[in-house]
């Protein structure tokens, strides 16, 4: 032991206790005051202590305990005041933990793969770090960071090749990014960011190939995409947008052959086209257009040569175009404008030879032409124009010789002219003008050659009959 007093008083003291056990602790005071222990013993245990009350105070100590067990911890009181500390227990296992008044660091670690690290930082930019392993593959990695640009990254992960990465963020742009996956070939992905122009992007799969992917951005232009498939060809394929030119496409498939597409557009001039197919041949095919020249245009098939196609127009020259065939031959043409020279032009064929055909325009000079045929050479021929000479003109055969044949006209010099034939050599032929010299001219023939020859005259002469 040794013992001196003064400005640096000392006291030094050494005890030995068997064959390697001691003890040596020496112990200062003075300006730089210290305390120095060391206690072996003798079995490769000891502990080892400075410790100093300076002015940057510190405290060392060192445990260990001879069976690779150890404590090592550092404490310092100064202006940047820590605590260190270490503690190693069997062959790998440890904890290594650093606490600071702005930043901690902790380490553990079990000797099996395991382990956690977390860094704890206080501070205008606050953070929290932290990465847990389990050794079995199995993992979290997470990161809260506070200040400026808050964000929190997080990523965890079971071993069996599921995970769950997400990322939020609640700065000027704010977002969310989250990716999950089970391990067996589903998953979801979806992004939400939520700044001046905000969407939301999302898939999901379900690991049998189905799936949906949708973005949804509601900025200046708003719209939303989405697509849906079940896995067995059948799918949903959505646009939306709403803007100055907004529309919406739409296609939808059953996987069986069938499908509708249809597209609408609400703009300046808007429209629908769709078409509609049912995977047996039969379709549907439709365009509407609402603008300066609106119009309809529509073809419909049922899959047995049966069909539709209408075309309607409502603009200056408004029309209407319509085709009926059913299959068979038969079939119904029809054309109506409406504009200036309005008209109706009809055909209507049976299959069987048989038709009507008829054409009606409305202008300036109107007239209705019609022929009706009913199969067999039987035919009906009829003109009426209504203009300034107005007349009538129709023709009957009916298939067998027989026949009528008249005009009539109704102008300054009115007239009736009519031909009638029966088929077995009879016949009248009848003529009648009404005037200024108006006149009577008939002829009667019947069968064996009788006939009446009639001349009726008004005017300057008498009648003459015969």
């Amino acid at each position: 032991m040794s013992v001196h007093f003064g400005c640096d008083s000392s006291l030094v003291l050494s005890v030995h206790v068997g064959s390697d056990s001691s003890l040596v602790m020496s112990v200062h005071v003075g300006c730089d005051s210290s305390l120095v222990m060391s206690v072996p013993d003798g079995c490769d245990s000891s502990l080892v202590m400075p410790a100093h009350d300076g002015c940057d105070s510190s405290l060392v100590m060192s445990v260990p305990d001879g069976c690779d067990s150890s404590l090592v911890m550092s404490a310092h009181d100064g202006c940047d005041s820590s605590l260190v500390m270490s503690v190693h227990v069997g062959c790998d296992s440890s904890l290594v933990m650093s606490v600071h008044d702005e930043c901690d660091i902790m380490s553990v670690h079990d000797g099996c793969d395991s382990s956690l690290v977390m860094s704890v930082h206080v501070g205008c930019d606050s953070s929290l770090v932290m990465s847990v392993h389990d050794g079995c593959d199995s993992s979290l990695v997470m990161s809260v960071h506070v200040g400026c640009d808050s964000s929190l990254v997080m990523s965890v992960h079971d071993g069996c090749d599921s995970s769950l990465v997400m990322s939020v963020h609640d700065g000027c742009d704010s977002s969310l990014v989250m990716s999950v996956h089970d391990g067996c070939e589903s998953s979801l992905v979806m992004s939400v960011p939520d700044g001046c122009e905000s969407s939301l992007v999302m898939s999901v799969h379900d690991g049998c190939d189905s799936s949906l992917v949708m973005s949804v951005p509601d900025g200046c232009e708003s719209s939303l995409v989405m697509s849906v498939h079940d896995g067995c060809d059948s799918s949903l394929v959505m646009s939306v947008h709403v803007g100055c030119d907004s529309s919406l496409v739409m296609s939808v498939h059953d996987g069986c052959d069938s499908s509708l597409v249809m597209s609408v557009h609400d703009g300046c001039d808007s429209s629908l086209v769709m078409s509609v197919h049912d995977g047996c041949d039969s379709s549907l095919v439709m365009s509407v257009h609402v603008g300066c020249d609106s119009s309809l245009v529509m073809s419909v098939h049922d899959g047995c040569d049966s069909s539709l196609v209408m075309s309607v127009h409502n603009g200056c020259d408004s029309s209407l175009v319509m085709s009926v065939p059913d299959g068979c031959d038969s079939s119904l043409v029809m054309s109506v404008p409406d504009g200036c020279d309005s008209s109706l032009v009809m055909s209507v064929p049976d299959g069987c030879d048989s038709s009507l055909v008829m054409s009606v325009p409305d202008g300036c000079d109107s007239s209705l032409v019609m022929s009706v045929h009913n199969g067999c050479d039987s035919s009906l021929v009829m003109s009426v124009p209504d203009g300034c000479d107005s007349s009538l003109v129709m023709s009957v055969h009916d298939g067998c010789d027989s026949s009528l044949v008249m005009s009539v006209h109704d102008g300054c010099d009115s007239s009736l002219v009519m031909s009638v034939h029966d088929g077995c050599d009879s016949s009248l032929v009848m003529s009648v003008h009404v005037g200024c010299d108006s006149s009577l001219v008939m002829s009667v023939h019947v069968g064996c050659d009788s006939s009446l020859v009639m001349s009726v005259h008004v005017g300057c002469q008498d009648w003459i009959g015969h």
